[in-house]
């Protein structure tokens, strides 16, 4: 048996592809391939949890209900489970997917990763995808202020500490063998992400389900106020979530998009300036073919970003209050209605049988 381990890097449609392996578990399994259920929703996040330094995972371990201290004994509760699954399921391969792997496990996190998985298997192969550090700043910018972070993209650059990729393969690489490695750019010259996490992974190309876009990135104002706001509602409260907080980014998400977060030329020269020699020692190594491992910064990037007005806050106030008072008068369903509305067509006629005797 072997062991596919996808680490991501974040921000190069690591969503899409969890979204994907999870929704064709079954039909993955006829093939011989073990997705692991019961891991995180949809990704592996509790497996990265497990080998992390705690430190490093604190705005993760409550979306599991794992407490500092519980974590070695939920390492290895969550361990015997994949343990379990596979002794069930037999399979040739097993597929892992975290993008956390690549950005909270130092070298002693991913030693304990290696350690885990070679109980499992002496075979594995790691598969990672690498984007251009400005890209995936922009990208992760607006996932971090989502979050509930508080600092602005420098702050962000100097805590991202993965877009090192030199270093980061480095790490991966010793422990695992730099023959094992298999590096991917994103997004993939041609094809989906998809079509290539297929390929590169040896997994059957199946029909994408179909859903709402994942992982909506808000746009440029929206990010800005969010950001503000952040300050005065915390994203956690106390060793809980902030529920108060989540329906507000739900609705920046839905509402419709302003102008796209940019980053200003200037800033994304410093940046890039700061990885081209890593980038270089990673393309002579991995992609020899390749003049340079990324592409050039588009003309169009160098368009600088609005400047937030008092209006943009108004106009935020103005759509909560609109959403809000929208929400409280739309009639509400009983609670029959809202029981069959979640029911299969068949168990619906199921359910209208049963409430006529």
């Amino acid at each position: 048996m072997r062991i596919c381990l996808h680490i991501g890097v974040e921000k190069t449609g690591t969503t899409s592809i969890q979204a994907y392996c999870a929704h064709h578990s079954r039909a993955l399994r006829a093939h011989g391939i073990l997705y692991p259920a019961g891991l995180g929703r949809r990704h592996h996040t509790d497996v990265a949890i497990a080998v992390a330094d705690p430190a490093e995972t604190s705005d993760l371990r409550p979306h599991a209900g794992v407490g500092e201290t519980e974590v070695p004994a939920f390492a290895a509760r969550l361990f015997e489970k994949i343990k379990v699954q596979i002794r069930r399921a037999r399979p040739e391969m097993v597929l892992v997917s975290s993008e956390h792997f690549s950005s909270r496990l130092d070298d002693a996190g991913v030693g304990r990763l290696r350690a885990r998985l070679g109980d499992l298997s002496d075979d594995i192969r790691v598969l990672v995808y690498l984007r251009r550090q400005d890209d995936a700043l922009v990208s992760l910018y607006s996932t971090f202020v989502k979050a509930g972070g508080v600092g602005d993209r420098a702050h962000l650059a100097d805590r991202a500490k993965w877009l090192d990729y030199e270093r980061l393969l480095e790490r991966w690489g010793a422990a695992f063998g730099q023959d094992r490695l298999t590096v991917r750019l994103f997004p993939p010259g041609d094809g989906s992400v998809i079509d290539d996490f297929c390929a590169a992974s040896a997994i059957p190309r199946l029909p994408e389900p179909k859903h709402a876009r994942l992982n909506q990135a808000l746009d440029h104002r929206s990010t800005e106020l969010l950001l503000r706001l952040n300050t005065r509602l915390p994203a956690l409260r106390g060793e809980g979530i902030n529920l108060d907080r989540g329906a507000i980014v739900r609705f920046l998400e839905r509402r419709p998009g302003g102008p796209q977060l940019v980053m200003p030329a200037a800033e994304r020269r410093r940046l890039l300036s700061r990885f081209e020699r890593g980038n270089e020692s990673v393309r002579a190594r991995y992609f020899p073919d390749r003049a340079t491992l990324f592409d050039d910064v588009p003309a169009d990037h160098a368009t600088p970003p609005p400047e937030l007005t008092i209006d943009d806050a108004l106009d935020l106030a103005s759509d909560i209050w609109i959403d809000r008072m929208q929400l409280a008068t739309r009639p509400r369903a009983t609670r029959a209605q809202r029981i069959a509305s979640s029911l299969t067509h068949a168990a619906r006629a199921r359910w209208g049988r049963f409430r006529s005797h």
